[in-house]
C-alpha cells in the first residue's frame, strides 16, 4: 500500500469511529430531551472533524466555483474577499481572493459575473479535481498532463512561475485551461522545490539569450519535474492568466500567517 492509501485508510477509520462516537451521543442526549442542540452539536463537531482530517469540505466548496457564476452565489460559499485587484490585462476586469488554509482561490469578475477562476493550492496533501478532466492538481506534472503545444510562459522575478494553457472542447464549453506552477504554492514533485525553482530560473536566462534549441530543452526538463499547483479556467488569454497570479510579496503580505 503507498503513503496515499495509508494515510487516507486511516482518516476512514477515524471517520467511522467519530460518526459512531456522535451517534451514541445522540441518542444519550434525545433521550434527555435536548434534541435541538443535539443537532446543532453533532453538525459543528462532524463538520469541523472533516475539514481537519479529510478535504472533503473543501472540494465541495470548490467544485460550487464555475465561470459565469454570480459574484454573490460565490461569497455566499467563501464571505467577502481578503484582496481586490484591478486588472492590468483586461478592461472593467477585477480579481478577487479568497483565502483558505488549504488553498487561495481568485476569481476574475466583470460586474458580478465570474469571468475566469483559479485555484492554487497551499497544502501538498490537496488534490483538487481538474474540471473536464480525470486528472487532479498535484497528481502529475506537466509532461503527463498535455503535449507541449510550443506555448508557455514563465517569470523569476517577484515570482518564480510557469504556466501553459490548452483550449477545452465542447464538454469543457470551449473555455480555456492554464495550469501553472509558483514557487510558494504547494510542492508536489519528488524533486525538491530548489530544483524546481532553478530550472524555471534556468529557462528565463536562457530566454534572454534566444537559443531556440537550449530553450526546448530546457522546457522539457522543466515539464518533467515541475507538478502544476494553480489551475484558471475561464475565457482568457495567457497574459490574463498570468496576470492573476499573486506575486511572491502579494502572497506574503495578504495571506501568509
Amino acid at each position: 500500500m503507498d503513503i496515499d492509501a495509508s494515510q487516507q485508510a486511516t482518516r476512514e477509520g477515524l471517520l467511522k469511529r467519530i460518526q459512531s462516537g456522535l451517534l451514541a451521543l445522540a441518542a444519550l442526549m434525545i433521550s434527555l430531551g435536548q434534541w435541538s442542540d443535539t443537532k446543532a452539536l453533532i453538525t459543528e463537531t462532524y463538520q469541523a472533524f472533516v475539514t481537519h482530517f479529510t478535504h472533503q469540505v473543501q472540494y465541495e466548496q470548490l467544485h460550487k466555483v464555475q465561470v459565469g457564476s454570480n459574484l454573490a452565489f460565490v461569497e455566499q460559499t467563501f464571505g467577502m474577499a481578503k484582496l481586490i485587484k484591478s486588472s492590468r490585462k483586461l478592461d472593467h476586469t477585477e480579481y478577487r481572493y479568497y483565502s483558505d488554509p488549504k488553498f487561495v482561490l481568485a476569481v476574475a469578475t466583470q460586474g458580478d459575473r465570474v469571468a475566469a477562476y483559479s485555484v492554487m493550492s497551499m497544502d501538498n496533501t490537496f488534490f483538487p479535481e481538474l474540471r473536464f478532466s480525470h486528472d487532479h492538481l498535484g497528481k502529475v506534472n506537466f509532461a503527463q498532463l498535455d503535449d507541449f503545444s510550443g506555448y508557455f510562459s514563465t517569470d523569476a522575478g517577484n515570482v518564480i512561475y510557469y504556466q501553459e494553457g490548452s483550449k477545452l472542447g465542447k464538454e469543457g464549453l470551449f473555455m480555456n485551461r492554464y495550469m501553472a506552477y509558483v514557487d510558494y504554492a504547494a510542492q508536489y514533485s519528488e524533486h525538491s522545490s530548489n530544483d524546481v525553482d532553478s530550472e524555471i530560473t534556468e529557462l528565463n536566462n536562457l530566454l534572454v539569450l534566444e537559443d531556440d534549441e537550449q530553450i526546448l530543452q530546457q522546457v522539457d526538463t522543466v515539464r518533467q519535474s515541475a507538478y502544476p499547483n494553480v489551475v484558471i479556467f475561464g475565457d482568457i488569454n495567457e497574459a490574463v492568466a498570468s496576470d492573476m497570479l499573486l506575486t511572491r510579496n502579494e502572497y506574503k503580505a495578504h495571506f501568509k500567517d
